[in-house]
């Protein structure tokens, strides 16, 4: 299964797309699939402390999501 997720700049869509892939992800036994999200944006220019801070976010969101999800599925990181 593949989506695409489109819409406008700070609609939701990394925060949609996440929950679904963890939706997706917790109904896939340790083992048996694999998930890939795949988040995209240009890199920040340099000096834009806003958007440097929304990727950290992103990022520190989504290793707190995994590592929960790791946990419940097989007790440890892959």
């Amino acid at each position: 299964m593949f989506n695409l997720v489109l819409g406008g700049r700070r609609s939701g869509k990394s925060l949609w797309a996440e929950n679904e892939a963890l939706a997706v992800a917790s109904s896939i036994h340790a083992g048996s699939g694999k998930l890939l999200y795949i988040a995209t944006a240009p890199p920040p220019l340099p000096g834009d402390v806003e958007m440097q801070r929304r990727i950290s976010e992103h990022r520190q969101r989504r290793e707190s999501q995994l590592s929960m999800l790791w946990e419940e599925t097989s007790g440890q990181p892959p």
